[in-house]
């Protein structure tokens, strides 16, 4: 089986995960990403992101999980959440 996107139930009980964001600073290798499962959380990370020596003048990114792919067998199918 080949994974593009594996992302886990946040649960472990509901069969869609739950929706959530991540941060990412323009310019790096993404580094660790920590889920918000708020958005107003993940927008105080990257003002808080914003404010650190080495990030200022970059631009920090707030991304929303829209979406996973996972393939076990072609076609691919996709899983879209409950917006």
């Amino acid at each position: 089986m080949t994974s593009f996107y594996d992302l886990p139930l946040r649960d472990k009980k509901e069969e869609r995960m739950a929706r959530f964001w991540v941060n990412w600073v323009e310019g790096t290798d993404g580094g660790r990403h920590y889920r918000w499962y708020s958005l107003e959380e993940a927008e105080d990370e990257a003002e808080r992101l914003a404010r650190l020596p080495d990030v200022q003048g970059k631009t920090v990114y707030v991304l929303e999980y829209i979406e996973k792919c996972r393939v076990e067998a072609l076609p691919v199918e996709w899983d879209w959440p409950d917006v």
